[in-house]
């Protein structure tokens, strides 16, 4: 049967699978909208986007999570690792576009009441600028997490801190 322990040990384990994504990626949002935040204001305009990159960086982990889960993610491995460092990063990039575009036309319709009501938002909400401004960093991002992953996967997993700041690291 499906007891409250087993649900609560369920729930931990994807915290805890999704705590160090969701970090990485909360990290990375911020440090864009605060650089967007000191350019806009260097032009007198007030921007902070704190809760969207938070609410941004939950719904990348949660797309990585479930994403990691499907048979695609798999498709293309081995040697040599760049490619399926690419592979995965404009894939998870793509999911992650289309969980955006899914959670607007879905609130829209909840909010109204109707699809085309979700739809109609979309197309008010959706300008090219925007589109590439968000999504050249998110790919950047995945392509550097899908990078250091690749590299775990490569050569196990040893604190990244040791790898990075040890002494003798090339051994670690």
């Amino acid at each position: 049967g499906l007891s409250i322990g087993r649900v609560a040990d369920v729930l931990k384990r994807e915290f805890l699978e999704l705590l160090p994504t969701t970090i990485y990626f909360l990290v990375g949002f911020n440090i864009i909208v605060f650089s967007k935040h000191l350019v806009l204001l260097e032009q007198g305009i007030a921007f902070f986007g704190m809760r969207e990159a938070t609410i941004g960086a939950l719904l990348v982990a949660k797309v990585v999570l479930v994403a990691d889960k499907l048979p695609i993610v798999r498709w293309v491995e081995g040697p040599p690792p760049i490619v399926p460092i690419l592979y995965r990063s404009i894939l998870y990039t793509l999911l992650v576009f289309l969980a955006q575009i899914l959670e607007i036309v879905i609130g829209g319709a909840i909010g109204e009441g109707r699809l085309t009501a979700g739809f109609a938002e979309l197309r008010a909400e959706f300008t090219w600028e925007h589109f590439l401004s968000i999504y050249i960093w998110v790919f950047t991002l995945f392509a550097i997490y899908m990078t250091f992953a690749e590299i775990r996967a490569i050569y196990g997993a040893p604190p990244i801190w040791k790898v990075l700041i040890a002494r003798g690291s090339r051994d670690a």
